[in-house]
């Protein structure tokens, strides 16, 4: 410690002491004299900044020149300078210089060597050294980093131009290997590129092979699909992506898909969890609303070939006629949101409405993404309108303007809506998707946006600010001229204005008077001589780290206003400033943070939840306590009325842990306050302390808004109101209905209290039992006697949880429950492995409870316990047989083929077609037709599954012309196998006639690829990786078709290659392309557009790339990407 370095003593007294020129002089008469400068070791910098040469004193140990205080630094007398040795170096590190930015590019292999490649960009600043690591590992997990340089092999390469590669010898044949390039420019560590494999002759990479799974229907469910998949072999090449593709049937094309991959409007869900130890991945797929055909297809990519697909499959889910609807209005808003405005009804009902509302986005227009991937997909949105039995033929409206920046239009920006609406015992009905498109600004102000001022993590002082540029004020969409920020500096105690409009005035006269910062921002584009350019789109980002005429002070609050200048008008964000830090000189700040919205506690009416949020944070930052202040709504916050709680000690820890490393503990705290008033509203203000120094305790700093509301700092939240009755559920209402099974909802619920109770807090049940085993003559007196009576494993008669619509978290906004009776999987929140089966042609009474706590009691049941309505409902005689219905003959098609289709009867609810015969058709001919009837043509004739296994299905027969056949269809379930009720017959005759769709592609592949004297590129094999010669046949349909060629130019460039109609070899139509020379450095590129003579809207392109000068084409397979 310092006293053993000052050698201290109390065998020996300081025997003098002066100060002369402000150094501290002292000795004890026998050790040496000391000298100490005073300023530099009080550090007396203003502001508390350390200098570098200055000592610094918060660890408890001194420090001085960026090391521990040694004794020499205060001796009188120093021993002579020794000599010591100097090199000089010509590499010149500027001071904002940055690290390199490192790409591994790739590596060719043979048996025991291989080459890999690199590339670099030295960011001004010279290369000191780069190379690769490389290790031999046979699994396909990617190794890390660290474990490739600790386990594997270094190679150096030379440090000139950007790209460089190093040839790897004596490696294993047969073996997988993993490696990555790096670089050092002397500006911090080595920089990394990414980690690529390759294998050595004997090892091939595959692309990895898929299997799609049978979907699984979601338990009590009958929209909700799980679908699976299997990677069964991951091509030797660790996994990259994995997912789904998925669509609805698409009604115009009655051919089922065999590759989703490109089908117009498919949806993909993307799963991030890893793959099981057998290769199995899933994903829930629960937002499905229309009754029909569901196809899917699993698909994963690997790091080397790419991507490996599964098959398509299909499942069938059902649903009842929902409610009609009609969008009446679309356009954009009148408000000052910039949103669009939508306006729906309800034309049917088609039972008691349950739910209404938008779908919005302005990524897709394609109503399956929207309904598949509204649940995870943050720019998709689903908007719930309340209803009710007197509301739901009124029109209802909303404004996207509230979703905020994914809500408003900015010019040339589009919003894609449809409506929704269902009611009791039905699917969800949609209407088609609309568009409106923002092609008109009224604003004539550019439109920017200050999104974020904040302290700099990390130890170098500095504010990070952040605008973003929506719109420029120009009707036709004109970029601004510039962009920037103004910056005023305050003291803590000035009373900076609180509205919009004062706030800028403020910072304008300040502009005008020049005691503002004026920052423009600016990009780099590059160069020898650095230029630059105004940002003039998108987001702008730049530290404030004051100037010599404006510091950056601890002592000050610095107040932030985004501008942007379209060439004629200015237009201003709002005014910000960062938050939260301690204003006194040499106080430890806390981290950035803010209140949270909170909320009242769930169950209680006496409870609120307070929450605050860590936001910001650097090295200097501590927490010592954390809390909130509240006052009861009409007092000021900071009145001397409030009172104050402390968060506990493991939030604190949580607080500090997270600061110390943002991967672990919480950025939140919490404080749950109790005996409150019922109903009342409180004022809430979140605090911290970075010391045990009351003076260290800060608050939550409170801005304006547009609107001259506060956020960040003061929230408000409401206690909720005793409830006054008991609740009212609605009625159940019953679907789904067999022999053995039952669907049961609730479709809402009058909950009679105030503020937010979920359902699955009001503990809600149904009871039912056999109607004839029920004594009394009202509904009062049936529904006691059922509560007295029912059992829970009893087949007759029950209490049962009920699911909750859309379950958890706890505050739901759903106000409807449901259950399946008989369902036998109904998951672990019935604490069952099944519900009772019902027996069939039974008549069962009804009805459902929740429990909202109120003290009353009515009829029997628990405090707080309402009930619905008594209903009955009769379960089916039995399950019957399937049968096909509609059976129906196509149209004939080239080749002799006819397609002959049946739907599925109304009445059949088991639709697992199972065994030999699940679903299809049998056919004879005539002429070998024995008995003609159904059993007969059942009995002689020949079996074709059906693919398509929807409500629908359907067969393409190959035939013999002139030929009458005989035909039926056949469905077989667990019940058993059902049969055409009559014969259907097929003449195929010579008249048939077939009209050819219009068509026009090519044989060609990707297209053509020349060498710069317009030769064909050959690869190894003597042969071209696209045409062996520069003519392309193409392929018209009908036979009497033609179409036009055009040649666009060459990239660049304002001429292209020619395209000449000719005649191919074998005597079809082509296209000879003659690309020229091309005398350029640089390869080139153009595309040739080939149009149908009978439509111009069908069009195929041949894509052509030529060679520069010298440029070389290796094997012929080094740029293939140029074709995608």
């Amino acid at each position: 410690m310092a006293s053993q370095i000052l050698n201290f003593s109390p065998s020996r007294l300081i025997t003098g002491i002066n100060i002369i020129d402000g150094m501290l002089f002292f000795t004890d008469n026998e050790m040496e004299p000391k000298k100490i400068n005073i300023d530099q070791f009080r550090n007396d910098e203003p502001n508390g900044v350390v200098m570098y040469g200055n000592a610094e004193h918060s660890s408890g140990t001194t420090v001085i020149y960026g090391r521990n205080f040694k004794e020499r630094d205060i001796t009188v007398i120093r021993p002579h300078p020794t000599g010591f040795n100097l090199s000089l170096s010509n590499i010149d590190i500027a001071v904002d210089a940055s690290r390199p930015i490192v790409a591994t590019l790739r590596s060719d292999a043979d048996f025991t060597s291989a080459n890999l490649y690199g590339e670099t960009n030295n960011q001004q600043t010279p290369i000191l050294s780069r190379g690769f690591y490389y290790i031999q590992l046979d699994s396909n997990v990617v190794p890390s980093h660290s474990s490739i340089v600790s386990g594997g092999e270094q190679v150096i390469s030379n440090n000139s131009g950007p790209q460089f590669k190093n040839e790897i010898l004596g490696l294993t044949m047969s073996k997988k290997y993993y490696f990555f390039a790096y670089a050092n420019n002397g500006v911090g560590e080595r920089v990394d590129g990414d980690i690529l494999p390759f294998t050595t002759g004997g090892v091939t990479f595959t692309v990895p092979v898929v299997n799609t799974k049978q979907a699984v229907r979601i338990s009590g469910e009958t929209t909700g699909l799980e679908l699976g998949g299997q990677v069964t072999n991951t091509g030797d090449s660790p996994l990259q992506y994995k997912g789904f593709w998925f669509m609805e049937f698409d009604a115009l094309n009655m051919t089922s898909p065999t590759d989703l991959e490109n089908y117009p409007g498919r949806g993909e869900l993307i799963v991030n969890d890893p793959v099981d130890s057998e290769g199995n991945f899933s994903k829930i797929f629960n937002s499905i609303s229309i009754s029909g055909d569901y196809y899917y297809q699993a698909w994963a990519t690997n790091l080397v070939t790419g991507l490996g697909k599964g098959l398509v499959k299909s499942t069938f889910i059902t649903g009842n006629a929902g409610p009609t609807i009609e969008i009446i209005e679309g356009r954009l808003s009148d408000s000052i949101t910039g949103g669009v405005t939508i306006k729906a009804r309800i034309i049917s009902p088609n039972g008691n409405v349950r739910s209404r509302g938008f779908y919005v986005s302005k990524k897709t227009s394609q109503q399956v993404v929207m309904l598949g991937q509204h649940a995870t997909d943050p720019e998709i949105y689903k908007i719930d309108i309340p209803v009710n039995s007197l509301n739901q033929l009124s029109e209802f409206e909303y404004d996207t303007g509230v979703l905020g920046e994914n809500g408003i239009l900015a010019l040339g920006e589009s919003m894609h809506f449809m409506a929704f609406a269902s009611s009791t015992g039905s699917s969800q009905s949609n209407t088609p998707v609309l568009t409106v498109k923002n092609t008109a600004n009224t604003s004539q102000e550019p439109n920017i946006t200050l999104k974020s001022v904040e302290y700099l993590d990390g130890a170098s002082p500095g504010i990070t600010v952040n605008s973003e540029i929506g719109n420029s004020g120009w009707d036709d969409g004109s970029a601004i001229q510039s962009c920037g920020y103004y910056v005023v500096s305050r003291s803590p105690t000035y009373a900076f204005p609180t509205d919009y409009a004062s706030r800028k005035q403020e910072i304008l006269d300040a502009v005008e008077n020049g005691s503002a910062l004026t920052h423009l921002y600016e990009k780099s584009d590059g160069g020898p001589f650095g230029f630059t350019s105004n940002i003039v789109s998108g987001d702008a980002t730049a530290i404030f780290r004051g100037t010599t005429e404006f510091p950056l002070e601890s002592n000050k609050k610095y107040y932030f206003m985004s501008w942007a200048n379209n060439g004629e008008k200015f237009g201003y964000s709002l005014v910000k400033c960062p938050t939260n830090r301690n204003e006194s000189t040499g106080i430890i700040p806390t981290p950035n943070f803010r209140t949270n919205d909170g909320r009242a506690k769930e169950g209680t009416t006496q409870s609120i939840i307070m929450e605050g949020q860590i936001t910001g944070w650097d090295t200097s930052s501590a927490v010592f306590s954390a809390g909130f202040r509240y006052v009861i709504d009409g007092v000021a916050i900071n009145s001397p009325g409030f009172t104050t709680v402390t968060s506990s000690s493991a939030a604190i820890a949580a607080l500090q842990a997270y600061i110390a490393n943002s991967s672990t503990g919480s950025s939140k705290w919490t404080f749950d306050r109790s005996g409150l008033l019922q109903g009342r509203t409180y004022k809430v203000q979140a605090w911290m302390q970075s010391t045990s120094d009351s003076n260290t305790r800060v608050y939550a700093t409170t801005e304006a808004t547009l609107s001259g509301d506060s956020f960040d700092g003061v929230v408000e939240i409401t206690t909720l109101s005793p409830p006054a009755a008991l609740p009212i559920p609605a009625t159940p209402t019953i679907n789904g209905i067999s022999s053995n099974q039952a669907r049961l909802t609730c479709g809402s619920v009058s909950k009679k209290v105030q503020g937010s109770l979920a359902i699955s807090a009001m503990a809600p049940k149904f009871y039912y039992m056999k109607t004839s085993d029920i004594t009394g003559s009202t509904s009062d007196q049936k529904k006691a006697y059922i509560r007295s009576n029912a059992g829970t494993t009893n087949s007759a008669s029950g209490i049962v949880n009920a699911a909750v619509d859309f379950g958890f978290p706890p505050i739901s906004q759903s106000d409807s429950f449901s259950l399946t009776l008989g369902d036998s999987n109904p998951g672990s929140y019935f604490g069952a492995a099944a519900l009772p089966k019902l027996e069939p042609n039974t008549i069962y009474s009804v009805f459902c409870s929740v429990n909202n706590g109120v003290s009353l009691t009515f009829n029997g049941f628990a405090a707080g316990e309402g009930t619905s309505g008594l209903t009955t409902f009769q379960t089916a005689i039995s399950t019957v047989l399937p049968f096909p219905i509609d059976e129906n003959n196509g149209n004939m098609r080239p080749g002799n083929k006819i397609t002959i289709s049946a739907k599925v009867g109304s009445t059949n609810t088991d639709r697992d077609w199972i065994g030999a015969y699940g679903i299809g058709f049998f056919y004879i001919k005539t002429e070998d037709l024995t008995a003609v009837t159904p059993a007969g043509v059942r009995a002689q004739g020949t079996f074709v599954a059906s693919a398509v296994r929807r409500t629908q299905f359907y067969v393409q027969l190959n035939l013999e012309p002139n030929k009458e056949y005989k035909w039926i269809a056949i469905l077989t379930n667990a019940t058993g196998e059902g049969i055409s009720a009559e014969v259907q017959t097929i003449v195929n005759g010579s008249a048939a006639v077939y009209q050819a769709p219009l068509t026009i592609r090519t044989t060609s592949g990707a297209g053509l690829w020349f060498e710069s004297d317009g030769g064909v590129i050959l690869n190894d094999s003597g042969t071209s990786d696209y045409n062996t010669q520069n003519i392309v046949e193409v392929l018209v349909s009908p036979a009497s078709a033609n179409f036009t060629v055009f040649a666009g130019d060459w990239d660049g460039q304002n001429n292209g290659p020619r395209a000449i109609k000719t005649q191919y070899s074998g005597g079809g139509a082509a296209v000879q392309i003659i690309p020229g020379r091309n005398m350029g450095a640089q390869s080139r590129r153009a595309l040739v557009t080939l149009t149908h003579s009978g439509d111009d809207s069908i069009k195929t392109t041949i894509a052509v790339r030529q060679e520069g000068v010298g440029v070389g084409n290796g094997n012929g397979n080094n740029n293939r990407e140029f074709l995608l």
